[in-house]
């Protein structure tokens, strides 16, 4: 089976002045995130582009980000060992074990793997720990989140003393995060056949 396109959402985040497409496509082995980012770094011009895979049960077995400047790129490859351990460029990352998911600060996206993962009823609440990937270091921390449902389409997400509202579509993309970050300006889905 090809990868087949089920939804794309173009987000701009006021904050940051940052823009990203991504593509939430059905893979052969599960679904895949696929974003390319525009954003700045210290007044240089960045682009981002990364790739999230995960399962059918939508766990997270990896991410890979590639980031591009006038001045230098940087790569970074983390990849879950599927007994619980993550390996970041092949090295065993001791301090990331029991993270479930990863968290992409560049990108709302990554959001969409736990809500889909756990699917909390409304008036539910559940937590995670993640693996935080910074921007633009790309260094990565553990972050303890929690992901309460409001209503079908609403969340309120936590981590330490920060606190958001998320609008996210029937697929989990995040449609509006908190009153002044990530906002989908176009939105849409499409199917490819399997012929095309």
């Amino acid at each position: 089976m090809s990868e087949s396109i089920i939804e794309t959402v173009l987000w701009l985040n006021p904050y940051d002045k940052s823009s990203e497409l991504c593509r939430l496509v059905e893979t052969s082995g599960g679904f895949a995130l696929l974003g390319a980012g525009l954003a700045s770094a210290d007044g240089v011009p960045v682009r981002v582009d990364y790739r999230v895979d995960a399962d059918s049960q939508w766990r997270t077995l990896g991410i890979n980000i590639q980031m591009e400047s006038s001045t230098e790129t940087r790569e970074l490859s983390l990849i879950h060992d599927r007994s619980g351990g993550w390996l970041l460029g092949g090295r065993p990352q001791e301090h990331l074990e029991g993270c479930a998911d990863v968290d992409f600060r560049l990108t709302p996206s990554t959001n969409t793997l736990p809500i889909r993962r756990l699917a909390p009823a409304v008036g539910e609440s559940v937590t995670i720990r993640a693996a935080w990937i910074g921007f633009p270091e790309l260094q990565v921390v553990v972050s303890e989140q929690a992901y309460e449902r409001r209503s079908q389409n609403e969340f309120r997400f936590r981590s330490g003393e920060f606190e958001a509202d998320l609008a996210v579509d029937d697929s989990g993309l995040v449609l509006r995060y908190g009153d002044a970050f990530w906002r989908a300006i176009a939105h849409g889905s499409r199917t490819i056949d399997d012929d095309g």
